[in-house]
């Protein structure tokens, strides 16, 4: 096979599994005891599905077979195609000897460090835009606006801190525990794909704690953020306070996200 006929078959199965995930998912999401409900216009994820019948069993392992096939094409093509890439990580195999099925759905956060110049980079790119705003409407409240950037701006070039944390709060994890014999007890966090759980006797057991309020690490978080108008969704925090903090917090045995 040549390089080109390589190169668009698997263009071919990329095009491939991206239909086939999409319909993989929309397919086991209608017939799921739960799934993760996105924002309007957003199609459902991560469904939890009980396999009782064999005809169910039959087509989520051909479902199986097709999402191996197609990876191993895409394999072919590793820089693009990373199969450390979440996206392209195969479709987890059922699970077997399950009696019980507790999910919960625990509040989560992205956190990311960045350093100091780039936070000023950031800030610079807005105080300008804030600037040309003002420049074009010459009203109090783009005074207000500039006169504030302006102030976190010069706070933060005024800083010693060398690197900050953004924590982007409002998240959700999803997370099961299974029981049952040759279970290892361990805490699963189900993938977007789906978990799937063997039922031929309709016996499982499935207990569905209430979501907890998103915005409940944002309200417990004892370090107050550095003003950053920049980021629209995060909160800005000094990397060692967020160290301080999280040594503080290990030493008295407490759970804590950096």
């Amino acid at each position: 096979m040549t390089e080109h006929n390589n190169s668009a078959e698997i263009a071919q199965a990329f095009e491939e599994f991206t239909l086939f995930r999409a319909e993989f998912i929309a397919k086991w999401c209608a017939c799921s005891v739960w799934k993760e409900t996105r924002e309007e216009g957003e199609a459902d994820v991560r469904p939890l599905v009980l396999l009782r019948t064999q005809q169910q069993v039959q087509e989520f392992e051909s479902d199986i077979a097709t999402d191996q096939r197609l990876l191993a094409i895409l394999a072919q093509d590793p820089d693009t195609f990373s199969p450390k890439a979440t996206k392209f990580k195969p479709i987890t195999p059922y699970y077997s000897g399950v009696t019980k099925v507790n999910l919960t759905q625990p509040p989560a956060i992205n956190s990311r460090k960045q350093t100091s110049e780039q936070i000023i980079k950031r800030m610079k790119r807005f105080y300008d835009k804030v600037s040309n705003t003002h420049r074009a409407l010459g009203t109090d409240e783009s005074r207000a606006n500039l006169e504030r950037v302006t102030q976190e701006l010069n706070n933060l070039k005024n800083d010693t801190e060398e690197t900050y944390r953004i924590r982007t709060y409002g998240y959700t994890d999803t997370n099961v525990w299974l029981t049952g014999e040759l279970i290892a007890a361990t805490t699963i966090r189900i993938p977007l794909t789906g978990m799937f759980v063997l039922d031929l006797k309709e016996s499982v057991q499935v207990n569905i704690a209430d979501k907890i309020d998103a915005t409940v690490l944002q309200k417990n978080y004892p370090i107050k953020p550095v003003p950053c108008s920049a980021l629209p969704k995060g909160l800005l925090y000094r990397e060692s306070e967020v160290q301080k903090n999280k040594y503080s917090q290990a030493t008295t045995n407490k759970d804590v996200i950096a």
